[in-house]
C-alpha cells in the first residue's frame, strides 16, 4: 500500500516563497521603459491566495542593487524568509542557475520543499529527478490547480498521486500525472503583479499581458511546440483564449491605476484565425467603445494570423492602439520553412508586411536567417525577402541563428544528419555544426558587425512604435519615421549581399573578412548620420 508523504505532524500556516531568476549575474533586464513581470508565478500566486495560502513573490528580473550579484542578494532574501516551499518557473536560459541556487538553500534548509515548474522542467522531468536529489516535485503543465492541491495534501498528510501534471518519487521510483490544461482561462484570477507600484501616467511603463495560453502552430525549433505535443498530442488544448471582455477587464483594471502601454506576451495573440481574429477584433471594439483612446499596445502573430486583406481589421487594431507587431516570419525561402514546419506563402506574407507598414504599425519579426542546412542560395533569397518586406532596417535579423532549445523536433533532424555535436539537457544547450563552415564564419562576421550597433535597433524599435502611436490621430509621424528606416534597410541590405558574394568567392576567411570589413564602414557611416536623424526626429513627436 502506497504510504502518505508526510511533512509535518502538526496543523500550521505554511511559509510559501515563488522565486523568478534572473537571467544572469551582468545580463538580466534594465530597460527602464519596461515594467516585465513574472505572470506564470503570478497566476499562481494569485491561485495560492484564493485558496488561503500565505505567499511571498520574489521577481527578480531587476536587481535591487548593482554592487552584487543578483544571485547572492537573491539568496539571502530566501533564506531570511526561512520558507517551508520554495517555487521556481525557469526558462532553459535561467535553468542552471535557479538549480545552482535551489541546491543552495536546500544544504542551508534541509526542510524545504523544492518545487519547479514552466516548460523547460516539464521537458525534462524524470532527468532532473534522476539526478536532482534536491528537487523534491516537479509541476508539468498548469500548476493554478495542482500547486495549491500539492501543498494542501503534504500539509495535511495525504496521497499525491491523483495531483495532475506531477512528477515526483514513490520508494525510488519516478512517477508521473497527466497534466491539467485550464479550459476556461476567465475562471482565474488576475496575476499578481509586484511591479504595479510603480504604474504612473506620467511615467508610462509598458505592461506584459497574458490574454491566451499555447499556439496553434508545430514549428520544429519551438520548446513551446514541443511541450504541447508532448503533453497534449490530441490538439484540444493546443491554443487556449481569454473572451475579450475578460481581457478587457483586466486591462481596464490596469488603466485606472495608471497604466497605459501594454504587452501582449502571448505565444500567438491571435491564435486560431477564425476564432482568434474575431475575439481580437471584440477587444478592440471594448477598447475604443469605451474610451481608453490614449492607450497603445504591442503584440506577437504568426505569419498565418492576418491576411493582406484584413486591411479593415488592421485599421481597427491601430484605431484601437495597436502600435507595433512582432511577427514570427523565420525564413524567406521554402526550404527552411518546411524544415521548421511553418506554412505560409512568402509573397502573401511580403504584401501583410507592406499593409502592416502602410496601416502605421511598426514591426519587427523573428527569423532565423542561419542553420545547419544553410546554402549561400538561401541567405540570398532570405535577404531578398526581407528587403521585399520592408525589414531590412531592423538589421540584427542579418545575424540571426538557429537557437538551441529544450528537446525540439528539429535536434532528431540534426541528429540523423550527423549535425548535433551535442543534444540538449536539462543544464546545458545543444551544439549543432554547419554543413558549410564558410557560412558559419559569415555569421560570426555579421554578428561582430551587429552586436556593437543593437543599440540602435533598440531606438528603431522604440521610436517606430512611438511614431505609430502618434500617428493614429491622423499625423504624418509614421509615414516620416519610413524615410528613415528605408535609408538604414538599404544599406543594412546592402552590406549583407556583399558579404555574401565574398565570402562565398573568396580564397581565404581572412581575406573575406577583411574586405567585407572595409565595405562596412559605408554602412557605419549610414547609421550615424540616421542616428542623428532619429535624435532630431524624437524631438517633433507629440508627448502623450
Amino acid at each position: 500500500m502506497q504510504q502518505p508523504m508526510s511533512i509535518t505532524q502538526n496543523q500550521r500556516e505554511p511559509k510559501i516563497v515563488l522565486v523568478a531568476c534572473p537571467y544572469s549575474d551582468d545580463d538580466y533586464m534594465t530597460r527602464e521603459d519596461i515594467a516585465i513581470d513574472d505572470l506564470g508565478l503570478g497566476y499562481l500566486y494569485s491561485a495560492l491566495v484564493d485558496k488561503g495560502f500565505s505567499v511571498t513573490l520574489i521577481d527578480s528580473l531587476r536587481p535591487t542593487s548593482w554592487f552584487i550579484s543578483p544571485f547572492l542578494e537573491l539568496e539571502d532574501r530566501i533564506l531570511e524568509l526561512k520558507p517551508d516551499y520554495i517555487g521556481f518557473s525557469d526558462p532553459s536560459v535561467t535553468f542552471t542557475k535557479s538549480l545552482s541556487l535551489s541546491r543552495r538553500l536546500n544544504e542551508k534548509l534541509p526542510d524545504l520543499v523544492v518545487i519547479y515548474g514552466d516548460i523547460h522542467p516539464s521537458l525534462f522531468n524524470k532527468e532532473i529527478l534522476e539526478n536532482e536529489p534536491h528537487v523534491d516535485y516537479i509541476i508539468c503543465g498548469e500548476g493554478e490547480k495542482s500547486l495549491p492541491l500539492l501543498i494542501e495534501a503534504l500539509e495535511n498528510q495525504q496521497f499525491i498521486k491523483d495531483i495532475p501534471g506531477l512528477t515526483y518519487r514513490e520508494n525510488g521510483v519516478i512517477k508521473e500525472t497527466p497534466p491539467y490544461f485550464e479550459k476556461n482561462l476567465d475562471s482565474l484570477s488576475f496575476p499578481y503583479r509586484p511591479s504595479l507600484a510603480k504604474a504612473d501616467v506620467k511615467n508610462p511603463f509598458y505592461y506584459n499581458i497574458i490574454s491566451s495560453r499555447g499556439c496553434p502552430g508545430h514549428c520544429t525549433f519551438c520548446s513551446m511546440s514541443t511541450f504541447l505535443n508532448r503533453f497534449c498530442p490530441g490538439g484540444t488544448a493546443r491554443w487556449r483564449a481569454r473572451s475579450a471582455e475578460n481581457v478587457f477587464e483586466e486591462m481596464n483594471l490596469l488603466y485606472q491605476k495608471g497604466v497605459r502601454q501594454f504587452l501582449f506576451f502571448d505565444d500567438n495573440w491571435i491564435g486560431e484565425r477564425e476564432t482568434g481574429l474575431k475575439r481580437a477584433l471584440k477587444l478592440c471594439d471594448l477598447l475604443i467603445e469605451n474610451g481608453l483612446s490614449d492607450i497603445s499596445f504591442s503584440a506577437l502573430m504568426r505569419p498565418d494570423s492576418l491576411l493582406p486583406t484584413d486591411r479593415n481589421a488592421l485599421i481597427k487594431m491601430k484605431r484601437a492602439g495597436l502600435s507595433s507587431i512582432n511577427m514570427g516570419l523565420e525564413a524567406g525561402n521554402q526550404f527552411q520553412l518546411n524544415i521548421f514546419g511553418k506554412k505560409y506563402d512568402t509573397n502573401q506574407v511580403k504584401d501583410l508586411t507592406n499593409l502592416i507598414f502602410e496601416t502605421g504599425i511598426m514591426m519587427r519579426a523573428g527569423f532565423i536567417m542561419f542553420f545547419p542546412y544553410s546554402t549561400f542560395e538561401m541567405l540570398r533569397e532570405n535577404a531578398r525577402f526581407l528587403h521585399d518586406a520592408g525589414l531590412s532596417s531592423l538589421f540584427e535579423i542579418y545575424c540571426g541563428n538557429l537557437v538551441p532549445f529544450s528537446a525540439t523536433a528539429i535536434e532528431t533532424r540534426l541528429k540523423k544528419d550527423n549535425l548535433l555535436e551535442r543534444s540538449t539537457t536539462y543544464n546545458s544547450p545543444g551544439v549543432y555544426l554547419y554543413q558549410n563552415d564558410r557560412i558559419e564564419d559569415l555569421q560570426r562576421f555579421m554578428l561582430s558587425k551587429v552586436l556593437p550597433e543593437r543599440q540602435f535597433v533598440y531606438e528603431l524599435l522604440t521610436v517606430g512604435t512611438s511614431a505609430s502611436r502618434c500617428s493614429r490621430n491622423g499625423e504624418p509621424c509614421f509615414r516620416q519615421f519610413q524615410a528613415i528606416l528605408k535609408r538604414v534597410g538599404e544599406a543594412s541590405h546592402a552590406l549583407f549581399e556583399f558579404s555574401i558574394d565574398i565570402f562565398e568567392s573568396a580564397t581565404t576567411v581572412t581575406e573575406a573578412i577583411r574586405i567585407c570589413s572595409r565595405y562596412s564602414q559605408h554602412w557605419l557611416k549610414v547609421l550615424e548620420t540616421e542616428k542623428r536623424s532619429v535624435a532630431e526626429f524624437k524631438t517633433r513627436l507629440p508627448v502623450y
